[in-house]
């Protein structure tokens, strides 16, 4: 089968709550559900019809085992903020069902994630692919930290790759998925150019890799090497001969009288593997009198590289905004 037409994808770059003890889970649910259904109604209203949309990276949760530095309580929250995926056991609070019925209400696919899935006595790292149909599909991320494996996750057997289609059931794209550490695993990447995505998208926030440097800390602000990064990802868009999105976010951690203590924060990039020498970045300047800048199509094409980011000249600074709203269209593979 052979991906056809043209996917229009929009990646939400937003920010979360948390506390060094846990994150604001319903806040969290919440904010990204609302988000959601507000950019949706406006994609109608205008009469932009979105394939796909992405939420930002670790959407109810943040990247538990990146934050909470204690064991015993990171494997107390990852457990209590599990999911279960299957629509006849979770609980009726839980976002997935919201979901499913905005995906069905708009026929739109929905990338989830991560999110940590209970099923049975394991639980898992997984985003989870909504689909307009009413199916709740899912890909277990493969390549687990020492700190996740300590902290009794478990790892997904074999890479995902997801096929969007239009409300008829044809084909429209094909989209490979992976989680932070995946992204160094040779094994997931040979499968997408096998199954020949038309895009790869992906998932990060800071963490303690095998691969890279440890994340840095200034002012208050953690993130990852990012020039390091971009290389790896440019490697990868390469190696598939597709675009490439990392999905990035922001997890505000907030300590006693909602001081800001930390923010853990991940770029979102995207890399076309057309001209990588050539290669150049935009960055969003945003100011406090608007909250939600959006990247249109034709931004997007402009450029080969897409930061998202605060300021004009690429430096790292904290995100003062709540959510980017970035709109691409990739042409699938014939």
């Amino acid at each position: 089968m052979t991906s056809r037409g043209e996917v229009s994808i929009a990646v939400l770059h937003g920010s979360i709550r948390a506390t060094r003890s846990g994150p604001s889970y319903s806040h969290n649910s919440h904010h990204v559900l609302s988000l959601f259904h507000e950019f949706l109604d406006s994609s109608l209203e205008s009469g932009h019809h979105v394939d796909l949309l992405v939420s930002n990276a670790y959407p109810t949760t943040g990247n538990i085992p990146a934050y909470i530095k204690d064991n015993e309580r990171a494997r107390n929250r990852i457990t209590t903020r599990s999911m279960m995926l299957n629509p006849k056991t979770m609980s009726q609070g839980s976002p997935l069902r919201s979901l499913l019925r905005m995906s069905m209400r708009y026929q739109v696919n929905i990338f989830f994630g991560p999110i940590y899935e209970v099923a049975g006595p394991r639980n898992y790292v997984t985003v989870v692919h909504v689909r307009p149909d009413g199916v709740l599909d899912k890909y277990r991320k493969m390549m687990l930290t020492p700190r996740e494996e300590a902290l009794g996750l478990h790892r997904g057997r074999t890479p995902k790759v997801f096929t969007i289609r239009e409300p008829s059931g044809d084909p429209v794209a094909k989209v490979g998925v992976f989680v932070d550490e995946d992204l160094f695993s040779p094994l997931v990447f040979q499968y997408f150019n096998l199954e020949r995505v038309d895009v790869a998208i992906g998932f990060m926030l800071p963490y303690e890799s095998r691969y890279l440097p440890p994340p840095l800390e200034s002012g208050g602000l953690v993130y990852m090497r990012q020039c390091l990064l971009d290389k790896v990802l440019t490697t990868r868009a390469v190696d598939i001969g597709a675009p490439l999105i990392l999905v990035g976010g922001v997890v505000n951690i907030f300590a006693t009288y909602r001081r800001l203590a930390l923010k853990h924060w991940g770029p979102t990039t995207i890399i076309d593997p057309e001209d990588p020498e050539n290669d150049v970045c935009l960055s969003i300047e945003t100011k406090k009198s608007v909250s939600r800048p959006f990247l249109t199509p034709e931004e997007a094409d402009t450029f080969k590289r897409v930061l998202v980011s605060t300021d004009k000249d690429r430096s790292i600074i904290p995100c003062d905004y709540e959510v980017v709203k970035t709109l691409k269209k990739f042409c699938s593979r014939k």
